[in-house]
């Protein structure tokens, strides 16, 4: 009968809408007994969606093993990942096809072209290096000399971005040090040389007015990769490069 089978219907989709572990729905459009399916909804197709959708969500997490490569790039995949998608199609900004192949590869979490013939080899650099995978992380994560991976990496963003900014009509510049340091008195600064300045006073990679009549903006930039983190626990609390800029202007 209809009604039969819309039971049947009913206790499928309370299934599927279940998260892990977890004995039935909770609550929302399918948590509801079948015969007040819907009351109190205003579009009810939308939110059976939106349940059966968090649920598979939450199942396919808890199927994800704790620390694997696969649960790291799942749990990562946002807007800020997917930045290299909206990578301007003109020089100098656009991506190479050899480069877009290597970022769509990463960002799916598959083995990088670029390593294939390299995998195995060992990188030597000052620190992070070791033997040459697959995915490239060791290349992408190791520490080489004279801070190259911020010259190659870091800064050409940070460059980019103030030039979007310039080309929109705004304001940027990058490596502002007077942003903080014109509160600090003159006869101060005149004591303190270029390595002391930048270790006093926080430097933003950019500052901006992004529409000439609203509010001056600082940004910095950050390169992100699959790695353990560089900051560690630190004695005075909170995050490691405050306090260690915290040491240094003491």
């Amino acid at each position: 009968s209809l009604g039969a089978s819309l039971n049947a219907a009913w206790r499928d989709l309370q299934h599927l809408a279940t998260r892990p572990n977890a004995a039935a729905p909770p609550g929302g459009a399918v948590g509801a007994p079948v015969a007040q399916a819907g009351e109190g909804i205003q579009n009810v197709q939308h939110a059976i969606v939106a349940s059966l959708d968090r649920a598979r969500h939450e199942r396919l997490q808890a199927a994800l093993q704790q620390g694997s490569r696969e649960r790291a790039a799942f749990l990562t995949m946002d807007h800020f990942s997917r930045a290299f998608l909206r990578c301007p199609p003109r020089a100098p900004y656009y991506l190479s096809p050899v480069e877009f192949r290597e970022a769509i590869c990463r960002y799916m979490c598959a083995p990088s072209p670029a390593c294939a013939p390299l995998t195995g080899v060992a990188l030597h650099a000052s620190s992070r290096g070791g033997i040459i995978d697959r995915h490239g992380d060791v290349m992408l994560n190791a520490h080489t000399t004279e801070d190259m991976e911020t010259r190659l990496r870091h800064d050409p963003l940070k460059h980019v971005l103030a030039q979007h900014i310039k080309d929109a009509g705004g304001f940027a510049r990058v490596e502002d040090f007077h942003f903080f340091a014109q509160a600090v008195p003159a006869n101060i600064l005149a004591q303190l040389g270029p390595q002391d300045r930048r270790a006093r006073f926080p430097t933003p990679d950019i500052t901006a007015l992004v529409l000439r009549r609203g509010p001056q903006r600082y940004i910095e930039v950050k390169t992100t990769s699959y790695n353990n983190t560089y900051y560690s626990g630190d004695p005075l609390g909170g995050n490691y490069g405050t306090a260690k800029r915290a040491r240094a202007a003491a």
